[in-house]
């Protein structure tokens, strides 16, 4: 199953998420500029719209906003710094959307202004971890020919009545000035310790 029909499938299991909600913003620094300093990041809800968050990052005195989803069942959740093209500006991976078993980030970054990477055509990234005995989602980065790369691998249980054996793919993109261009797609069948499956994020720092 491709790897898009797959995150699209564990979109729709995020109505599962706990009713408790969080209110409070999330805070972390980054060096989103690249210049070696720090820049504070701030995530927080927007005031009388449950259904959305501010991503805030202040650089170099200037406050620049992005306004997207959140779901409002469970809240703010703190950001992640990473580096998806490896060249020392970081970029922030959001939680857009999450359950008890799967998580969906949109990453941003400084793209000509505060902006999400996106597809060729203009469609937001998302990356997907989580889903439980039912499905593998994760993301990571590697090293290509050209670079860093960023990665992500999905699969669905294939039958419930066989040893744990996933069906999905493994997806490699390069990501430059926000677009991530797909360099790959490479159907993965396995348990979950099959090659295919094993992203790291750590590896994206």
């Amino acid at each position: 199953m491709p790897l898009l029909v797959l995150l699209a499938a564990a979109s729709a299991l995020l109505g599962t998420a706990p009713a408790s909600a969080t209110a409070q913003p999330a805070a972390t620094g980054a060096d989103v500029n690249g210049d070696g300093v720090e820049d504070q990041v701030v995530l927080q809800r927007v005031e009388d719209e449950p259904e959305n968050q501010e991503l805030v990052v202040t650089v170099n005195g200037e406050r620049l906003v992005a306004k997207l989803p959140v779901d409002p069942h469970v809240g703010v959740r703190p950001p992640r710094v990473v580096d998806l093209d490896g060249n020392g500006s970081h970029e922030i991976a959001v939680v857009e959307q999450a359950s008890g078993d799967v998580l969906a980030f949109s990453v941003w970054g400084l793209f000509d202004g505060l902006r999400a990477v996106s597809l060729a055509d203009g469609t937001k990234l998302y990356a997907f971890e989580g889903g439980g005995a039912s499905a593998l989602n994760g993301y990571g980065c590697a090293q290509g020919p050209g670079g860093r790369e960023f990665v992500t691998a999905g699969g669905w249980l294939r039958d419930w009545n066989e040893p744990r054996v996933y069906e999905g793919d493994r997806t490699t993109y390069a990501v430059r000035d926000g677009i991530a261009t797909r360099l790959s797609a490479t159907p993965v069948v396995g348990e979950p310790g099959a090659p295919g499956y094993q992203v790291d994020p750590a590896a994206c720092d």
